[in-house]
């Protein structure tokens, strides 16, 4: 495999325990750790190179040592390390095993054309790099699951980022977002290379693959395929939960913005969301870690959401949740009322049911009936007892002893108008 050298020093780190150390020196004065990897540093080396580290320790700088944690650098301490040894001088081979890592870790790091790491500068490799990127769609087979959708996602990702041609991106769109509903929230947690803002994640390639799912769904959905309805009703349903539990993740980014957050909720249509109970605790969560926004933008962020769909704890939540918008918590407020009061109604009629069946079994009694007959009005009575008894459990408001009384006298005046 072709590959390009950068640097001219030898590689002197070495491993002790769980750290990367450079043999030097000049004693280590900044601390980097990445997940299981600590590597022992020098600022003089890194910092004029990596625009993001001053940012991280400005308030530490007087001090012996500074410590960081860069968990979240695209292609993990490997890209990480590829990175620092440049910024010594050390020789480093970059291909296009390791290239595109190698290049997302130094947009994340603000690592300066200057430096001589930029994309401009090994646009040659990048070239090299598309034509891999291009190779490997050409691969990939025409069937659905043929490779996982995890693979596909992190593939678009790529060819965004090596400037891949719109026929590449295109078809990797189309194959990604025809198994979306194949996708884990980890497939879908893939970060932004975009330099012109600082999210987190890349939500505009998640928003693509989603249209690009609705608009196959849509088509199957008009052809009317009675055969496959319950499947695309499945289908469209496991991503609507798994958007929502996406947009719980984007949603403890500082940098996510409303507009963005609120075009990725309303994205997905309205029937795909049989319970709004994921979307209520995305836009909880938003509200939260963004305290300072307007209370426009809050009427923006729960436009989508329907409280009627809301789980009877949620919507309780809602109603003392003084994050949200008065609408809200009034719309909250009104269906869960709306709720109580249908199932005292429904309780109250049970109660009535049962009083007329009693009244109705003592008429019978009076009357001269076949065995069939008495069986059948016999399980009648069964059955509007057994109602009794249930709602005996659940304690209606209604006072039993007025009911029986009730009863007693009904029937009292049944046998004085028979003895008539």
């Amino acid at each position: 495999m072709k590959f390009m050298k950068i640097g001219t020093k030898p590689d002197t780190f070495y491993t002790q325990d769980a750290s990367r150390i450079l043999i030097t020196d000049t004693p280590n004065d900044l601390v980097v750790r990445i997940n299981n990897t600590t590597y022992h540093l020098h600022r003089s080396s890194l910092v004029p190179k990596c625009g993001l580290l001053p940012r991280l320790f400005t308030d530490s700088e007087e001090s012996d040592s500074v410590t960081i944690e860069l968990n979240d650098i695209p292609g993990g301490s490997d890209a990480f390390e590829l990175c620092a040894k440049f910024c010594y001088g050390i020789t480093i081979n970059l291909s296009a095993h390791n290239l595109v890592n190698v290049l997302c870790a130094s947009t994340f790091l603000r690592m300066s054309d200057s430096s001589g790491f930029s994309v401009k500068e090994n646009e040659a490799a990048l070239e090299r790099h598309r034509r891999v990127v291009n190779t490997v769609v050409n691969m990939i087979p025409a069937d659905k699951g043929s490779v996982s959708e995890g693979f596909l996602l992190r593939l678009v990702s790529i060819a965004s980022y090596v400037g891949a041609s719109l026929t590449t991106k295109t078809e990797l769109i189309r194959k990604a977002g025809l198994q979306l509903d194949e996708a884990t929230l980890d497939d879908l947690l893939l970060r932004s290379h975009s330099s012109s803002h600082h999210r987190r994640y890349d939500t505009d390639l998640v928003a693509t693959v989603l249209e690009s799912f609705l608009m196959l769904w849509r088509r199957q959905s008009s052809a009317h395929l009675s055969s496959n309805n319950s499947q695309l009703v499945h289908s469209i349903r496991k991503v609507a939960k798994l958007i929502d539990s996406y947009l719980q993740a984007v949603a403890q980014d500082v940098h996510m913005s409303v507009s963005k957050f609120v075009s990725l909720a309303e994205t997905v249509p309205d029937i795909a969301r049989e319970s709004h109970d994921r979307l209520y605790k995305a836009i909880n969560i938003y509200l939260k870690v963004h305290p300072e926004i307007s209370k426009e933008e809050k009427k923006q962020l729960c436009r989508s959401l329907d409280c009627q769909k809301l789980s009877a704890e949620v919507r309780a939540h809602a109603v003392k949740n003084e994050r949200m918008p008065l609408r809200t918590v009034v719309q909250a407020l009104f269906f869960d009322q709306e709720s109580s009061s249908k199932g005292a109604s429904s309780r109250l009629e049970s109660q009535e049911l049962f009083s007329r069946g009693k009244e109705t079994s003592t008429d019978m009694h009076k009357l001269h009936l076949g065995q069939a007959e008495t069986a059948s009005i016999g399980k009648a009575k069964n059955i509007l007892e057994g109602a009794k008894r249930g709602e005996e459990k659940i304690r209606s408001s209604t006072d039993p002893k007025k009911i029986v009384r009730k009863e007693t006298r009904s029937e009292h005046k049944h046998h004085i108008s028979r003895d008539r």
